[in-house]
This record gives structure tokens, C-alpha cells and sequence, in this order.
């Protein structure tokens, strides 16, 4: 049973401290009256998660010691420092939890300042649930196919995707992924968007290594940065079995100023009461 979830939450989110006036950060700034990492981790064990590691880079001890009383008490949670936070892409935060991963455990990697509906996730795991029955054992991230109608107007930053053909019912094979773009929404020009929510396994440190690898930095290879789209781009390449399950029509916000706040705290099936 997957039972495990990465979360990434070292950055410093300056949009949101910028938009709000606010010197809060991010990570503990309240939506709707709980703080959004808070949030973040409630929102996975709701789905059944005991098991949390969690990233953070910016003010890390003031974050982390706010941040120990939102786990909940049958829970465990591991704090992962990511010294190269403010230099660094997602998929080198991922790489900063490798040794506390056992080997052959698939783990869910959330971003930090995402909020999704209940049942969005629940269907993500369901597919993977229902994958393992059948042996497959397949990377799997959570994307969004109404690409035209969301609300969400970050749009233009996220990781697109051409999607290949139905795997199953909500679940598509995943045909290319890329972030080079223009920063508009070009009908025909892609599939859907990822969301934020993946489910993977420790094969994914090979390829941010050898992304890593390929960059130069002060005259000195293996030092690069790496996002975590990247990762599973190089994945696809090489495996060819990355699934995109489609969480429509079910919300999902991503957190970057005061203003998708105000949007969210409107949506009561983005914020459900601790209860």
C-alpha cells in the first residue's frame, strides 16, 4: 500500500509576500484559517498517508519548528533541508529525501503549496492501486485536461502535455512533456497541464543525477540544477510508460499570490475544516 508522500516546500514565495503585504511565509500563510503547508499535509492523509517527508529551504528552522504541530499524532514526518533552495528547481529539493526512501517504495511527490479536492487525489491513487494489481508498475502524475475553462491563471508557467491514447478510463499515456511554450494557451498545442501530484519511485534520482550531470557550472560538471519536470521528461524517453490520470472535473488550485487565495477560500472542497 502507497504510503508515503514527499512534499516540496523550500521556496521562498515571494509572489505571495509581494501580493498580500504580508511578511508570512508561504508555507505558513492561513487559507481560510489553516496554514497552506498545513493544508498541504492533511489534504494526503485524508487518502490514507502515514509517512511524510517534507522539504524546506526558506527559513527553515522558523518553518519546520511551526511546522512540526501540524502532524498528526499517528503520523510519522521527516524534515529535509534544501541548502541550495534559492538556487535550485524542484527536482533537486526531491533529491535532497533520497537516502530516507527505501528502495523499492513507489511515493507520492506533492508540491507544497498545491491544494486538490479530496477526490482528486483519491483517483490518482486509485488508478495506481489498480495498476499494482496488474503488475504495472509505472510513473504516474496528475494532470488536468480542461485546459481552456480553469480558473487556475498561472497557466502559462505549467508543464504541458501531449497526451498519446486512453490507458484506462481517466488515465492516458503520456506522449511528450515539455515547459517551452509561449506563455499563452495555444489551442491544439497541447493536451492538458500537470497538477502538481505524482506518484514515483526512486528510479527518478537516476535521471535528476544524470540531468545534473550534463550541466557545467563554475567550470565543473555534475553541480546543476535540475526541475522535476525534467526528470520525468527523461524518464518518458527512455521507458515510454509515464501515465497522466486526469483529475477533472474536480479542483485543484496552485498557491502564488494573495489573489488565488481569495479564489480557494471560496471553494469549500478546497478547504475542508480539520475536522
Amino acid at each position: 500500500m502507497l504510503n508515503t508522500a514527499v512534499i516540496l516546500a523550500a521556496g521562498g514565495g515571494k509572489r505571495l509576500r509581494t501580493s498580500s503585504k504580508k511578511d508570512i511565509p508561504k508555507q505558513l500563510y492561513p487559507v481560510a484559517g489553516i496554514p497552506l503547508l498545513e493544508r498541504n499535509i492533511l489534504q494526503l492523509y485524508n487518502q490514507g498517508i502515514k509517512n511524510f517527508i517534507v522539504v524546506l529551504g526558506y527559513r527553515y528552522e522558523y518553518i519546520r519548528r511551526q511546522a512540526e504541530h501540524y502532524i498528526p499524532s499517528d503520523c510519522n514526518c521527516i524534515f529535509v533541508k534544501n541548502p541550495n533552495w534559492h538556487k535550485s528547481h524542484t527536482g533537486i529539493s526531491l533529491k535532497c529525501t533520497e537516502e530516507y526512501l527505501s528502495t523499492n517504495e513507489s511515493f507520492i511527490c506533492c508540491m507544497g503549496d498545491h491544494l486538490f479536492e479530496d477526490l482528486a487525489i483519491a483517483r490518482i491513487l486509485d488508478c495506481h492501486t489498480s495498476m499494482r494489481k496488474h503488475h504495472v508498475k509505472p510513473w504516474i502524475i496528475g494532470i488536468n485536461s480542461n485546459i481552456y475553462g480553469t480558473y487556475y491563471e498561472y497557466i502559462y508557467s505549467d508543464i504541458r502535455l501531449m497526451l498519446k491514447d486512453h490507458y484506462k478510463k481517466q488515465a492516458f499515456r503520456i506522449l511528450s512533456i515539455t515547459r517551452e511554450q509561449p506563455p499563452k494557451i495555444i489551442p491544439g498545442g497541447f493536451d492538458a497541464i500537470d497538477v502538481g501530484i505524482s506518484i514515483v519511485d526512486k528510479r527518478i534520482f537516476n535521471y535528476i543525477k544524470l540531468l545534473q550531470s550534463n550541466w557545467i557550472t563554475d567550470n565543473q560538471p555534475g553541480f546543476g540544477d535540475c526541475d522535476l519536470w525534467e526528470a520525468f521528461a527523461g524518464y518518458l524517453l527512455f521507458r515510454n510508460e509515464l501515465i497522466g490520470v486526469d483529475i477533472f472535473p474536480h479542483y485543484w488550485h496552485n498557491i502564488n499570490s494573495i489573489t488565488d487565495i481569495e479564489k480557494v477560500e471560496h471553494i469549500p472542497e478546497l478547504c475542508p475544516s480539520r475536522g
